[in-house]
């Protein structure tokens, strides 16, 4: 019997779309492409999920690494955090949820201050029971150790667990554990996605 959901949060219950916010804000797409490379699939992005440099260290490796993007770098990350707006769609699955009694937590990889910022802003955190955000543990989805802490930390049982995820390694791991799987790649679909499930 399933009384647990455990949810990815990026592209799962908050919308997170780098390419779209550095389109409105720069419009040229060349740069936009090198941008997307050396920011969100740099290196340091990783190190900031893990928690293992701070915001500002990043900012000045990155600038350090493309001088000639320096302007562009530092504008993108000024007040990038309201890029993460909540799926309504998934909100409202969550509200069912909690309605119905299940238990709900979250297992991210997420910044510090992004996370800082999304966990004050927006009622649904206050709907979750616990959860794990990588920057506070070390430890980073797919690595089998952030699942079995979260198991560890509250107390459950992996057959009474669903985890949601867009990532479908993040999603096999857990599986591994005993833990059901969704493999969210479309948000419109969550609600009869968990229904096969629960």
């Amino acid at each position: 019997m399933i009384k647990n959901i455990i949810f990815d949060l990026g592209r799962v219950v908050l919308d997170f779309e780098p390419k779209k916010y550095l389109m409105d804000k720069i419009k040229d797409e060349v740069k936009v492409n090198k941008l997307m490379k050396v920011i969100f699939a740099g290196e340091e992005w990783i190190r900031l999920d893990e928690g293992t440099i701070t915001e500002d260290e990043a900012i000045e490796r990155i600038c350090a690494g493309n001088i000639e993007l320096e302007k562009e770098i530092r504008m993108v990350f000024d007040n990038w955090y309201p890029m993460l707006t909540p799926i309504e769609s998934t909100i409202e699955v969550i509200n069912e949820l909690k309605i119905k009694g299940y238990k709900l937590y979250f297992l991210s990889n997420f910044h510090e201050k992004a996370f800082k910022y999304v966990n004050e802003e927006y009622p649904v955190f206050k709907l979750f029971d616990g959860g794990i955000a990588s920057y506070k543990e070390k430890l980073m989805k797919p690595n089998p150790e952030v699942y079995k802490l979260i198991l560890e930390k509250y107390n459950l049982k992996a057959e009474e667990c669903v985890f949601i995820d867009d990532v479908r390694e993040n999603v096999e791991i857990a599986e591994k554990f005993g833990i059901k799987g969704i493999n969210l790649t479309d948000q419109r679909t969550l609600k009869s996605d968990l229904e096969l499930i629960l």
